[in-house]
């Protein structure tokens, strides 16, 4: 979320939601960043992270 950042450097209101969103999503795109080597300056994680809910919940459905 580094875009988030630099919009506002700043703005403590924007640092605190950067700030909360990095708690939120951290427990999850950390291992993942782990395993999936990066692609230059692009972040698959997120996207990998969507595909596994996905399959999660239809799993458990």
């Amino acid at each position: 979320m580094s875009w988030i950042g630099a919009i506002g450097e700043t703005n403590p209101i924007i640092e605190t939601i950067n700030q909360l969103l990095n708690q939120i999503t951290e427990p999850l795109l950390a291992p993942i960043r782990r395993v999936v080597p990066p692609f230059g300056m692009f972040d698959l994680t997120p996207m990998i992270a969507f595909l596994v809910l996905g399959f999660a919940r239809d799993f458990l459905l």
